[in-house]
């Protein structure tokens, strides 16, 4: 019976050690594939023009070219447009349809101007304002400097 005991006892020591490695290898993993998705987020927010925000961490969400073309259709129309305004122009259904909508307006790419209509976000006219200064501006000064 002791020598079971013994021979069952180390046994139990070595698998112990073996998870201990196998825990570190995997966490080591982890962080290996954190800082992919990092980068791959990072080159795929460059790529399509969208903030990091709009991509999503798993496959399952609507990828940077479902939300770009959300955008695109509303920037190509006036005004809002309907949950099915944009499920029809895109054809896809209407719960895609709010998803992608909803991922574009949390990117800060559009706005929500009520229940289920959305639009290309409006730039206040203080914001218009303070831009054209600033290029009325640097148009002085470069014509100052004689570029």
């Amino acid at each position: 019976m002791p020598d079971q005991f013994s021979t069952d006892l180390k046994e139990f020591g070595s698998v112990n050690h073996r998870i201990g490695e196998l825990e570190r290898e995997l966490d080591n993993l982890r962080a290996q594939r954190d800082t992919l998705q990092r980068r791959l987020r990072g080159q795929l927010s460059a790529a399509h023009g969208l903030p990091r925000e709009a991509i999503r961490d798993d496959a399952r969400g609507p990828t940077p070219d479902a939300v770009r073309a959300v955008v695109e259709f509303l920037r190509s129309v006036e005004g809002a447009r309907s949950v099915s305004d944009v499920a029809q122009e895109l054809r896809i259904n209407e719960r895609a349809a709010t998803n992608r909508l909803l991922r574009a307006e949390k990117a800060g790419l559009i706005e929500r101007e009520a229940r289920g209509r959305y639009r290309m976000k409006s730039i206040p006219p203080s914001a218009s304002a303070t831009s054209d200064a600033k290029n009325e501006q640097s148009g002085a000064t470069a014509t100052e400097s004689g570029e």
